[in-house]
């Protein structure tokens, strides 16, 4: 029971990393619905500006690129508002390697707070509020709005905010404009659509060595908005021998509040 309990509360901080990390990215490198759940879920989603069913999967990788092993999968039912509040809720996924024919502990787990004003809260499948390691504050992103679903017609807007963090574009790499930064050690490069001024690629490179590497694809949907619908991350994890942890996100069943995909 113990390691059960122990269990929820690690796949609550893992959510809730997730959800932080999507908020930082987005602050620091800027940027009719039908379907989805049933009753409470349903009610939950009611006004949003987006809702879908997200997969996460995950897998370590050599330094050289080769599969170590893979990690479980998650997915969730995500709800995102024009505010900023944002809603997760857990679904179950088959159990992992050497679990056994248990029932996943995480289904029914909710995420939800403010992006925009940075505070989470975190809850299991009855209800119970959950202890957020850290405690339920995390850094603010204004524009965490944007997430996951960005107005087309924002793209001024866009270019306006990446000026002020980036400064001008330094050309172009494969037809996107380069922006790049230089934080310390860290030198960060962001790739960006010309016509949309959404984000393509993401590198960060800390003394020389590459620590982060995220890419971010689209789809456009009714209402003239722009869904992220699939993102990659590898991130070096350090230790004794270099590894990279590889993430891909996905979205489907995607309905906005101006219509369904």
């Amino acid at each position: 029971m113990v390691r059960t309990g122990n269990a929820i509360k690690a796949g609550c901080a893992a959510v809730a990393a997730m959800v932080m990390t999507t908020a930082v990215t987005m602050q620091a490198r800027p940027g009719g619905r039908q379907g989805g759940g049933q009753g409470a879920e349903s009610a939950a989603e009611e006004g949003a500006a987006l809702s879908a069913t997200v997969t996460v999967t995950r897998a370590l990788l050599t330094d050289a690129g080769a599969l170590v092993r893979e990690l479980p999968t998650s997915r969730y039912r995500l709800a995102q508002f024009d505010d900023g509040r944002l809603r997760m809720t857990m679904l179950a996924t088959r159990p992992g390697p050497r679990i056994g024919p248990l029932a996943d502990p995480y289904a029914g787990m909710v995420v939800e707070g403010n992006l925009s004003h940075g505070r989470l809260q975190l809850r299991d499948a009855a209800g119970k509020r959950l202890a957020l390691p850290g405690g339920e504050g995390f850094p603010a992103a204004p524009d965490a709005g944007e997430s996951y679903l960005a107005d087309a017609a924002g793209a001024p807007e866009r270019r306006q905010r990446l000026d002020g963090a980036y400064g001008r574009p330094q050309g172009r790499l494969r037809g996107l404009l380069r922006y790049v930064a230089h934080r310390n050690a860290a030198v960060e490069e962001v790739l960006v659509s010309a016509d949309t001024l959404l984000p393509a690629e993401l590198s960060l490179v800390t003394d020389g060595v590459l620590t982060e590497h995220h890419t971010f694809s689209y789809v456009l949907v009714p209402g003239n908005r722009w869904v992220r619908h699939r993102s990659t991350a590898q991130t070096l994890v350090t230790g004794h021998t270099p590894q990279r942890l590889l993430s891909t996100t996905a979205l489907d069943d995607i309905h906005t509040s101006r219509g369904g995909r």
